[in-house]
């Protein structure tokens, strides 16, 4: 095998171990010299190389003898730096967290290693996860695959470089209305967030209620591999659907307000590719949705809440940047807090109506393309229109606690959002398998 291996996919990586045909422990050590090098220090916070070449020996001794564990035994995979490992510095992107070092790994991670999966190392993030844009004052702000000058998207802006990089087979991240879904749209990958509940979250620096991990890749497949490993499950089939006479609802409306023109192009190609391809398209601008962008001051409260007294107890640590985004987020009292979540269920219930029938619902992943990291500084609240921009979309989609899948569509920078309820992630994972070969 040559470096080449370092971009295969996650799915095609695993079944090459299984097969003898890589070697789960050479592959680690590609990765670790290549991460080693500049590339390397954008994406990962630190690396754990001790960890990751015991536990790729480990999976070379299994595979041998035709004990794989999963289908995912023996892949390097990077986990952003909120989620605890044992032993290693997890820091969340923060100062308030400087030099913590979990006793236990998270329980994701203590699943996806218990199933084979090789902790490569920890990537950068935003302070908290708080920045959906990528910037990070205080360690790195990692550059876009397309133009270094451009923003990768964040939180978790190291876990899309470092696959985007070939520094890693597959990033793990979290998920909080935007953080992962919009640098994977932003780096032409795959990010999948799945249902709230489905991942666990215990010994994760989680915001809200409405957050998650989620997977970064080059394929569904990947990210369907990546969910049965943290989760300890089985594997989704997705051989099930067909586009042939799926019934796709497409979004329209405020999902493309104030949209870049390169966007609203890339979707109608996207969503002609799938009508020619024997998709039934309907397209609706449903209230439901709409009513979310006025109710994302949930999330916004709760990660206040969360931190609060964290910030308020070392304010130096915290940049002025994020002091002032965080101070923007609380305010809210208990009453209107209580109110936005009764109103939020009860579109939650409406929304059920509107989806009825409908295989899955497609929307822009962002309307916006990412902005310069130098105009980003310039203008403070060019910097606050963006945030909005980039993560209104599936901002919103969090609230609905439903599985979201972004695939590339074609157009760099350009990524087309599928939707499910509660509960249909393997759906969405299949007629994401589906679409992803019907845009090629």
């Amino acid at each position: 095998m040559t470096t080449s291996t370092r971009y295969l996919p996650a799915a095609e990586q695993g079944r090459l171990i299984a097969a003898g045909m890589l070697d789960p422990v050479a592959q680690v050590e590609l990765y670790l010299e290549t991460a080693a090098g500049r590339d390397g220090r954008m994406a990962f916070a630190r690396l754990t190389p001790n960890r990751a070449r015991f536990e790729a020996m480990a999976a070379r001794t299994r595979t041998k003898v035709g004990q794989g564990r999963s289908a995912l035994d023996g892949v390097a995979i990077s986990w952003m730096d909120a989620v605890d490992s044992a032993g290693a510095v997890t820091e969340a992107g923060s100062r308030l967290f400087s030099g913590h070092v979990p006793a236990r790994d998270a329980r994701a991670l203590q699943q996806a290693s218990a199933a084979g999966g090789v902790c490569l190392g920890k990537t950068q993030m935003t302070e908290l996860g708080l920045d959906l844009l990528g910037v990070n004052a205080l360690s790195v702000t990692p550059p876009n695959r397309h133009d270094p000058s451009l923003v990768t998207g964040g939180g978790a802006s190291g876990g899309a470089l470092s696959v985007t990089l070939g520094l890693c087979a597959m990033a793990v991240g979290l998920e909080n209305g935007g953080g992962l879904l919009v640098p994977a749209a932003w780096n032409d990958l795959v990010g999948f967030r799945p249902g709230l509940g489905r991942v666990p979250l215990a010994g994760v620096a989680t915001g809200s209620q409405f957050d998650t991990l989620g997977f970064m890749a080059r394929r569904v497949e990947d990210c369907a591999q990546g969910l049965a490993l943290v989760e300890n499950g089985k594997l989704p089939d997705l051989r099930g659907a067909d586009i042939s006479g799926a019934r796709l609802l497409v979004l329209e409306g405020g999902v493309f307000d104030d949209a870049d023109p390169a966007c609203l192009e890339a979707m109608s190609r996207a969503i002609g590719r799938l009508a020619k391809a024997g998709a039934k398209i309907t397209v609706q601008s449903p209230k439901a949705f709409e009513a979310l962008k006025r109710l994302r001051f949930l999330a916004q409260t709760e990660f206040h809440a969360r931190w609060q007294q964290r910030v308020r107890e070392n304010p130096l640590k915290v940049t002025p940047d994020f002091l002032r985004a965080f101070e923007a987020a609380g305010g809210v009292s208990a009453d209107v807090y209580l109110q936005g979540l009764a109103q939020l269920h009860a579109v939650r219930q409406d929304w059920r109506g509107v989806v009825a029938g409908y295989d899955v619902v497609l929307m822009p992943t962002a309307a916006s393309l990412a902005p310069s990291y130098d105009s980003l500084l310039i203008d403070q609240e060019f910097f606050r229109s963006q945030q909005q921009l980039a993560s209104r979309n599936v901002g919103s989609a969090a609230l609905l606690g439903g599985p979201v899948l972004t695939l590339p569509t074609g157009r760099d920078m350009v990524g087309l959002s599928l939707l499910g309820l509660p509960g249909e992630d393997e759906k969405v994972l299949c007629f994401g398998a589906a679409i992803e070969a019907a845009l090629g």
